[in-house]
């Protein structure tokens, strides 16, 4: 099969094939920090709704909405000032999910997962392929179109 009939197939099932794929968080350069399904089943613009709102940027990477400061990752999200309690009580809720979260230290680039696979050495080796061809075949760009459209999103906001 080429390529071109593989991503043909892959838009004709993009919503359940996003649905089901996360995002592993490597450098966090390319993964989209309000869109993406990288911290849990659903995109933090889905979780976080109010924050979301208030976000100067709603298309920046995971490793923008943080720094490294004395090997510690600190998560900062970029958000307007002025905010009302609720508003600052669903940050802090924001903050609270990310806590144990950060973007990896070392250059290892963003990439798709697939989580139906059991643990082993030939799922790993699944897992790479999958991985190794979703940047070959441009997925991530793909799937951020798809999760930042709401394809997949299983929100209950």
């Amino acid at each position: 099969m080429s390529s071109s009939r593989f991503l043909q197939d892959l838009y004709s099932i993009q919503s359940i094939f996003f649905n089901i794929v996360r995002w592993k968080v490597g450098n966090g350069n390319s993964g989209s920090f309000w869109h993406d399904k990288w911290s849990s089943d659903n995109s933090l613009s889905s979780l976080y709704p109010h924050a979301y709102k208030l976000a100067l940027s709603k298309n920046c990477s995971i490793s923008s909405q943080g720094r490294w400061t004395n090997n510690s990752w600190i998560w900062h999200p970029l958000i307007r000032r002025g905010i009302s309690p609720n508003e600052r009580e669903d940050i802090l809720h924001l903050l609270s999910h990310l806590e144990n979260k950060s973007p990896g230290a070392s250059s290892d680039h963003d990439g798709l997962q697939w989580p139906l696979l059991s643990s082993g050495p030939a799922d790993d080796r699944t897992a790479r392929r999958l991985r190794r061809a979703s940047l070959n075949l441009g997925l991530q760009e793909l799937a951020k179109k798809n999760t930042s459209s709401g394809a997949g999103d299983n929100s209950a906001s």
